[in-house]
């Protein structure tokens, strides 16, 4: 027999997927841009902004999304962000994240998806920022 690809037997995925896990891989993280998430927002996809109300009232916030602080000022997470995501989203449904630059999101992301709350959570890079940047309108806090 020649040396070529095999499939992955279970053993061997379980193995990929812990190695995986390990390295701070999350499989079911897609990072995307701002226009990729302009698109998901018209298909349905919601948005969850994971700053600080400060920081909702001083740039204004995607319009329709859901405002759920992830981290307080000093970098410590809300103990219900997962639970509160998981009731407000769904249970399993995808979600995107946004914060001012891409990195609170990222590891926004990590927990959701560890936290077994989303099947598929879309990170935007740039965040906020690039958003802005590109032109897209940002709308004052509803709820600040």
């Amino acid at each position: 027999m020649g040396g070529g690809w095999r499939p992955l037997t279970a053993a061997s995925a379980l193995f990929v997927a812990v190695l995986a896990a390990r390295a701070g891989v999350a499989a079911d993280v897609e990072r995307i841009d701002v226009a990729q998430l302009e698109a998901m927002m018209r298909a349905g996809v919601p948005v969850v902004d994971i700053r600080r109300p400060d920081e909702w009232r001083a740039t204004g916030v995607v319009a329709g999304s859901m405002l759920i602080t992830a981290f307080d000022g000093a970098g410590r997470l809300d103990p219900e962000f997962v639970n509160t995501v998981r009731g407000r989203v769904g249970e399993g449904k995808p979600v995107a994240l946004i914060c001012r630059s891409g990195n609170r999101s990222a590891t926004a992301a990590r927990l959701l998806t560890d936290g077994g709350a989303s099947a598929t959570v879309y990170d935007v890079a740039g965040g906020v920022r690039d958003w802005a940047a590109a032109g897209r309108p940002l709308t004052p806090c509803p709820e600040c």
